[in-house]
């Protein structure tokens, strides 16, 4: 008797998945009602299905825990879990101590909150309130960064300015995540904007700076489509083209993130 290969996404068309899935889009519609607004029921979903199967290679399955886990995607980036600058995300969810996953997963979402409370400083006032509008200027600013392929004998300079810079920017963070952080981030960063043909200091610094702010995973984290359908385009085979639509769309992205707010 031949035996039917079982479909990889078949357990999403099951009755306790699908259950899953409409209580947890519940859940995020009412405590990430921003991203939902954004993003739109059905890619929601697909955010969904990923952290469910991201959970699961830790070894976490109960319902919470699942829904804790997608939780910090939407806090921390799809990607925390692999991200330099959150050492402690891995070391927690890697844990070897035999520890329930329920404790785990209360350890982690812990942490993550303190985490966010250190760095929130960057992003308001000494009279708390936000002063994300700057980020656009910055972003601008990049415009102004020479748009030639940087050279491999330039890559210590460049990471030394970038790291001051962001020091500069995000003073909370920094000092948070320390600057050997920072500089193995900033590596990691220049070898997966080379992937994309992503060369220039411009490019670089605006791919180093957005893994920085939207975490180690931003160009294939599914809260951030935008990113990757940029990166990916075949048909942006100018010089600096694809580094100008990163751009645009970053300052785009920003201003729904706030409009969002509005509403």
């Amino acid at each position: 008797m031949s035996h039917t290969p079982t479909r990889p996404n078949a357990i999403f068309d099951h009755p306790r998945f699908r259950k899953f899935e409409d209580s947890t889009l519940a859940h995020l519609k009412q405590y990430f009602p921003r991203h939902y607004r954004i993003l739109g029921d059905d890619q929601v979903r697909l955010v969904i299905r990923d952290g469910w199967k991201r959970a699961r290679r830790y070894g976490l399955t109960e319902v919470r825990c699942v829904r804790a886990y997608i939780d910090l995607m939407c806090l921390l980036g799809s990607g925390f879990d692999s991200d330099v600058l959150l050492p402690w995300a891995a070391a927690t969810l890697s844990s070897a101590s035999g520890s329930a996953q329920a404790a785990r997963a209360d350890r982690l979402y812990a942490q993550a909150w303190r985490y966010i409370g250190e760095i929130a400083k960057d992003y308001r006032d000494n009279t708390g309130e936000p002063i994300t509008a700057r980020f656009v200027d910055e972003i601008r600013g990049l415009r102004q960064d020479d748009q030639e392929s940087l050279p491999d004998e330039k890559m210590a300079e460049f990471t030394t300015d970038l790291v001051q810079r962001l020091k500069q920017i995000f003073p909370a963070k920094y000092h948070h995540v320390g600057e050997w952080s920072v500089r193995a981030m900033i590596a990691r960063a220049i070898v997966r904007a080379r992937r994309y043909n992503v060369t220039s200091h411009r490019g670089l610094t605006l791919f180093s700076a957005q893994m920085f702010i939207l975490g180690g995973g931003f160009d294939k984290d599914l809260l951030l489509p935008w990113v990757s359908e940029i990166l990916v385009d075949e048909t942006l085979a100018k010089p600096n083209e694809r580094v100008d639509r990163l751009l645009a769309g970053s300052v785009s992205a920003l201003r729904t993130w706030w409009d969002s707010a509005k509403n």
